[in-house]
């Protein structure tokens, strides 16, 4: 089975990786997609409405 992760943050990768190991899932795949950009806009955009 393949799972597709949307990340803020390059850092989630390894989490994602090493918590689907821990949890045994052999027959599982990960691609990820580290969109960085969005979690600067997110925070952009709330420095705006405050």
């Amino acid at each position: 089975m393949l799972i597709v992760c949307l990340h803020t943050a390059d850092s989630n990768i390894a989490v994602f990786e090493a918590a689907a190991r821990a949890a045994g899932f052999k027959a599982l795949e990960l691609a990820h997609v580290a969109r960085t950009d969005f979690l600067a806009a997110a925070i952009h955009a709330a420095t705006l409405a405050a």
